[in-house]
């Protein structure tokens, strides 16, 4: 097999930090190197790692996200779940750059793949690399098991980013069968999992030296280790141990994990454990305890008669596997990957997930012949050396991205035009930019150079004179008509008015929209055009937003949408900021701007290209600054203009969403971003703190759900003292 120089990505890594994955990711990058593969690790700072990480991987490289990175993001990017893959995107691109990687490997966790795939789907970023997402829970998968109904801005985000992570990638390695007919069955998902991208290949695990032996003496302990959820089962093995008790079983059960808030109405699981252990069997037969470290663990798998993991699903369980590894006696479900290991009364036991009188029975079987847990512990330790032999799972990865069609990259060339000179024909296609303007004769020079300085020249340049009074921006139009921009003047109509002037004045195929107090980077119109042509059937193309008060070269706020995210854009502007490139002919199509709309009609077009089935791409780079003024603020809305205009655009979409049950839930969650602070506040705070990281996802939110020219005019009126 070929040797490749590859890059794992990951948020966790054993032994420093982290769970299954972070041990997957570990006994991976080991294997793949032994196996003649040139392995780099890009992962999270985290403890001991600097010193360490040479001792555990020697001969991989590994490279860190420093706290720098991502506070460096913070300053313009407020939101956490957004903010992660912007880093992991920058700094890949950088070691790209200097080792010209072969493949990428990222798990799906936070998408942390989002901006990558989308830099290479539309702006030819990693030309020729494979692209592999491994598929280990998704959140939205997480949180649909562990009844977890609440569904915040930021957790709707993130499965949205998974789930176009998953769709794009050149391969999927799934750790087990189970993962991927779950996410088949799971909304917004079937359509991402390709069969011709798909290879399953089991998690790697290692054999410790020697394997346990429990004494035998003594009450018999049952051994639950991992996170305490619902998914996990812990309280179905509660229910089955106390149907061993009350029937006079003697055992003991020992219950080991990090808490989490899958408790009944977000409450603690511990507690809501603890609170279980009630009737006729004794409390002190239960002991609940924090997670431990591996060794610690390991000791008490050793001591324990039996080891039981009854998931109600789960993928391919780290805890399980090394409980079997270790030669332990293992009671498992048949809910989710571990059926494909277990073989139920030969490696382990299997028990029907979530049915804890078939539990207590299975169980009770393991815990009266102890015979029969020595030899279920011996088979389980070779079942694990035949399913997971890090090099199977090495050469498993390797030949699946190996195997992988990278995406073919066949960029247009950049096009000059308006007498700069080029080697390369003119695109066909032709770009209009509509520039409304009313009393912003002092910020339009600026704009219009901004224009002009594209590296992909506008064929035309619309003004939209609406109504405006001041003589110094009439001066400013004579002039700009005299050099070729052309001018459309009118009565004040507001500005979606003003842009539907402009659109229909326009000749282009493509219009850009831009604000006259706002600039364009040199590349805007090149790298939208490029994205345009990379993918066919877009009718809307964007990027990210640079907000600036002083210079664009110093932003403060980066605004960072996801598209036509149509679970989402019902309840809250995630699609696009109002900068845009898109077809005229579209737009004329679904009708233009709503009039009656004087702000958030950038939000509701958005929505109305959704429901007209028009497709959108955002360029993840931020190529629109836009300018926070104080000159901006007399529009700002009251609470009542925000809360009806708001409604406005939710009730004209009420069926855009594909699972108007989230879509609602994420409106519930909009409400509690901020208990105790209203918008103007807390972007004021936002402002003057340059966006403290313990406000930063409040504000993101805010943003977000009120909309970004509203919320920057309410935070400098606050600012001010004039909110």
């Amino acid at each position: 097999m070929a040797s490749m120089r590859v890059c794992l990505v990951t948020s966790e890594l054993a032994p420093f930090r982290g769970w299954g994955v972070g041990t997957t990711t570990a006994l991976l990058a080991r294997a793949l190197h032994d196996a003649g593969h040139e392995v780099h690790l890009l992962v999270d700072d985290m403890p001991g790692l600097r010193g360490g990480a040479a001792r555990e991987f020697p001969g991989v490289r590994t490279h860190i996200l420093t706290s720098e990175e991502f506070g460096q993001a913070l300053a313009q990017c407020p939101a956490e779940c957004t903010r992660r893959p912007i880093v992991v995107h920058r700094r890949l691109a950088r070691l790209h750059d200097q080792f010209r990687f072969d493949a990428i490997e990222f798990n799906d966790f936070y998408g942390d793949a989002y901006m990558a795939l989308q830099a290479r789907r539309l702006g030819g970023a990693y030309a020729g690399v494979r692209m592999g997402v491994v598929l280990h829970s998704p959140i939205g998968l997480l949180r649909s098991i562990n009844a977890q109904h609440s569904y915040p801005l930021d957790i709707a985000m993130i499965a949205h980013m998974e789930a176009e992570s998953i769709r794009h990638a050149d391969v999927l390695l799934a750790p087990s069968r189970a993962i991927v007919d779950a996410l088949q069955n799971l909304e917004g998902f079937g359509d991402a999992i390709d069969p011709a991208r798909l290879a399953v290949v089991h998690n790697p695990m290692e054999l410790p030296g020697a394997p346990c032996a429990h004494d035998g003496t003594g009450t018999p302990e049952v051994l639950f280790f991992g996170r305490l959820e619902t998914r996990k089962g812990p309280d179905v093995l509660i229910r089955a141990a106390k149907i061993l008790l009350e029937s006079g079983v003697d055992l003991r059960v020992r219950i080991v994990g990090v808490d989490t808030d899958c408790g009944p109405a977000g409450r603690p699981m511990r507690a809501h454990l603890q609170s279980r252990v009630v009737g006729r069997a004794p409390r002190e037969r239960f002991i609940f305890e924090d997670n431990r470290p591996r060794a610690e663990l390991f000791d008490l798998v050793r001591r324990a008669a039996v080891c039981c993991f009854p998931a109600r699903w789960d993928n391919f369980p780290n805890a399980c596997l090394e409980a079997m590894a270790q030669g332990a006696c293992v009671v498992s479900s048949d809910g989710g990957g571990m059926r494909e290991v277990i073989e139920d009364g030969r490696s382990g036991l299997l028990a029907r997930a979530g049915d804890a009188p078939h539990l207590a029975q299975v169980l009770g079987r393991a815990l009266a012949d102890r015979a029969l847990r020595t030899r279920l512990g011996e088979a389980a330790r070779e079942r694990v050396r035949e399913v997971c032999d890090p090099r199977r799972a090495a050469e498993g990865h390797a030949a699946a991205l190996l195997a992988a069609r990278p995406a073919l990259i066949t960029t247009p060339q950049p096009v000059a035009n308006s007498g700069a000179s080029s080697a390369h024909p003119r695109p066909a296609e032709r770009v209009s930019v509509v520039i409304p303007v009313y009393n912003l004769g002092a910020t339009l020079p600026e704009t219009l150079a901004s224009v002009q300085a594209q590296t992909r020249r506008a064929d035309e340049v619309v003004l939209v004179d609406d109504g405006s009074t001041d003589p110094h921006t009439i001066d400013v139009l004579r002039g700009a008509e005299a050099k070729g921009c052309r001018v459309v003047r009118q009565e004040n109509r507001g500005l979606p008015g003003a842009r539907n002037a402009g659109i229909h004045a326009a000749s282009g195929d493509w219009v850009v929209t831009l604000d006259a107090d706002d600039l364009l980077a040199p590349t805007f119109i090149e790298a939208c055009l490029r994205a345009a042509a990379l993918s066919p059937g877009a009718a809307l193309v964007s990027t990210h937003m640079a907000c600036f008060t002083e210079s664009p070269a110093r932003p403060e706020v980066l605004f960072v949408p996801l598209g036509l995210a149509r679970e989402i854009i019902p309840a809250a502007n995630v699609a696009s900021s109002a900068m845009i490139m898109v077809r005229r002919d579209a737009m004329l199509a679904i009708g233009g701007y709503d009039e009656t709309l004087h702000t958030y009609e950038d939000w509701e077009i958005c929505c109305r290209l959704a429901g007209h089935g028009y497709r959108a791409e955002i360029l993840p780079e931020p190529l629109i600054w836009h300018r926070m003024r104080p000159g901006s603020l007399f529009n700002s809305l009251t609470p009542r203009e925000d809360f009806v205009l708001r409604s406005a655009v939710m009730a004209r979409h009420a069926g855009l969403s594909p699972s108007p049950s989230r879509t609602a839930r994420i409106v519930l969650g909009l409400r509690e971003t901020v208990p105790s602070m209203d918008a103007a506040t807390t972007a004021a705070e936002v402002v003057r703190s340059h966006l403290r990281y313990r406000l930063a996802d409040r504000a993101d939110a805010l943003v977000r759900a009120v909309g970004v020219r509203s919320l920057v005019k309410r935070a400098l009126l606050a600012v001010e003292g004039r909110g």
